[in-house]
């Protein structure tokens, strides 16, 4: 990555996009848009990496209009117009060359060159409206999307013609009404065949597509009330981030089935949150204008940058640091793998250097071993004579005394008195 490109792209209501360059000591900021006006049409609703090398970023607006901007250009290199379904894009992705749209009427399309290779899919076939789409990272012709009474549905590429997987709602509750719902994320865990979603009604719901069960497999309840709006996975293949329209950050553990973590600094709805796949970092957008960066190992708010606008989308660079020399280091790695070095032995070289680094922290010589040694009793002087060895005595048992004789005496000496 040039110098000149940021590690963190944001999306606004006003349709402008943001690149910010966040350091350990500073950050700076950049406004890219080609608006003559800003208007609401041109809000930014969903944003993705256009491509591995995360050069180029796809944006989705309000008018059903797709953009594309080349971070290492700083310009915007295509401009198309969809012309299938209503709503704004809600989901965006890229398939072998080619860009999938998801719009809130339920059309999720793949737009190739040719007429013919085009594939649409209605994956709104019950509800009233869609929510999102995201892609899974294993498999990039797999889909999942959900939406308002449109619980979770995963779709094949190869296969549009019906769902692959279909969830099912949990049973009715305790006054046997019917539980509503309304997914609004979605998130695929990192074996790809889990899939996390949370819904407007306060509950984040695991599903194991490899178990057979239609029904979620585990559901953690989030606050009182709390409208989710937003997933991300976790470095932890165990955890999930999940912000709520009242300005709230949950960190949620799945095999816990609870609530682990509340982030602060939120002032207003969270919009979006990503997470990175590798590091600690999470960086969460919002409706108070503030971009957050915050530490979930640390549980520390890093950054709060404000950016004038109301922001809808954040995306995070792959190789992101707060050290810029953290960062080139991991472009190189990227941009040439090396091969692996020949093992000398079964994994000895780990072994040793496992055996240097805990002597280096120890500060112990390797052939060095320190003898405990044999405390020294004091010693104790009884009565002005030094004894060196104080071996506890027996105690003295008082005497025994014969009753009998003494009363006989007690007798003797009453009858001595008398006479």
């Amino acid at each position: 990555m040039p110098r000149h490109c940021h590690n963190v792209y944001v999306g606004a209501e006003t349709g402008v996009l943001k690149g910010i360059n966040v350091t350990e000591g500073e950050v700076q900021t950049s406004n890219f848009h080609n608006l003559t006006a800003l208007e609401r049409e041109n809000e930014i609703c969903s944003m993705c990496w256009g491509d591995d090398e995360q050069r180029q970023v796809l944006l989705g607006l309000r008018s059903q209009q797709v953009k594309v901007y080349d971070t290492v250009q700083g310009t915007f290199t295509m401009s198309r117009q969809l012309s299938s379904g209503s709503g704004p894009v809600i989901g965006l992705a890229k398939h072998q060359g080619a860009v999938i749209t998801a719009v809130e009427s339920g059309i999720v399309t793949l737009w190739r060159y040719a007429e013919s290779e085009r594939v649409s899919v209605n994956a709104l076939t019950t509800g009233e409206k869609l929510c999102r789409m995201r892609q899974s990272p294993a498999d990039s012709a797999v889909l999942a999307t959900g939406g308002q009474e449109n619980d979770l549905q995963l779709w094949d590429l190869a296969r549009p013609e019906q769902p692959v997987f279909r969830a099912k709602n949990v049973r009715p509750d305790m006054l046997d009404l019917r539980v509503p719902v309304w997914v609004s994320d979605i998130t695929f865990l990192e074996d790809a065949r889990r899939v996390a979603t949370c819904h407007r009604h306060s509950v984040v719901r695991l599903y194991d597509t490899a178990s057979g069960q239609r029904r979620p497999v585990m559901s953690v309840t989030v606050g009182e009330d709390e409208p989710l709006t937003c997933l991300s996975r976790t470095h932890r293949d165990h955890q999930v981030l999940v912000g709520s329209g009242r300005g709230r950050l949950e960190l949620c553990d799945i095999r816990m089935g609870r609530t682990v973590l509340a982030l602060k600094g939120v002032a207003g709805g969270v919009r979006e949150v990503y997470c990175h796949p590798e590091r600690s970092y999470a960086a969460s957008v919002s409706l108070d204008r503030f971009l957050l960066l915050h530490d979930l190992d640390t549980k520390k708010l890093l950054h709060k940058v404000y950016l004038k606008s109301r922001l809808n989308c954040v995306l995070m660079r792959r190789n992101f640091s707060l050290n810029p020399e953290d960062a080139e280091e991991d472009e190189v790695e990227d941009a040439a793998v090396q091969p692996a070095p020949a093992s000398t032995g079964p994994e000895l070289e780990d072994e040793e250097d496992d055996l240097q680094i805990v002597e280096e922290f120890l500060d112990v010589p390797p052939e060095e071993t320190k003898k405990k040694k044999k405390r020294k009793l004091p010693k104790l002087k009884i009565s002005g004579e030094d004894v060196a060895d104080a071996s506890p005595k027996k105690p003295k048992l008082p005497k025994l005394v014969d009753m009998s004789k003494k009363k006989k005496k007690k007798k003797v000496k009453a009858g001595e008195s008398k006479g």
